[in-house]
């Protein structure tokens, strides 16, 4: 069985918030929602606010799914074998551009502007969306997709 993830949320923390000791990110997966709880300092509201904009809008589309573990691809259906996120570095995103996805099939890339996420926070979220994939629970619907584009 899959369910679909129609909302992603990013924050800074706050009191009460559990991050493990040496670790600046926590995700927090409910269904339906999943919350990235961010230490203070690690990443400018600014890029927080606009990849939950960006993410907001790709969960819609419909494109992204998530699986259950142990749970299989149905047809049109790609596992997302890399993901990650990545530094961009100054002068290389357009001007006002904080976050930007670069995706194709099987592969989802974060490029983040240099400045508003600390080379740690940058270094966990890669491991944790390494793990995800790994384990196998995100499919993109390229072919749906795309034929809903053709329709």
């Amino acid at each position: 069985m899959s369910y679909e993830v129609t909302e992603a949320r990013y924050r800074v923390a706050a009191a009460g918030d559990r991050i493990p000791d040496g670790r600046v990110v926590a995700v927090v997966d409910e269904p339906g929602v999943a919350t990235v709880i961010v230490r203070p300092g690690h990443a400018s509201e600014l890029l927080l606010r606009d990849i939950a904009d960006q993410q907001a809008s790709m969960l819609a589309t419909g494109q992204w799914l998530r699986l259950e573990p142990g749970t299989e691809p149905g047809p049109g259906q790609d596992r997302v074998t890399e993901a990650c996120w990545q530094i961009a570095p100054a002068g290389t995103l357009p001007e006002g551009i904080v976050c930007l996805p670069v995706e194709k099939r099987g592969r989802h890339v974060w490029l983040i502007r240099e400045g508003e996420a600390s080379e740690q926070l940058i270094r966990e979220m890669s491991e944790l969306l390494t793990a995800m994939v790994r384990a196998g629970v995100w499919v993109q619907k390229w072919t749906e997709a795309l034929d809903a584009q053709e329709a």
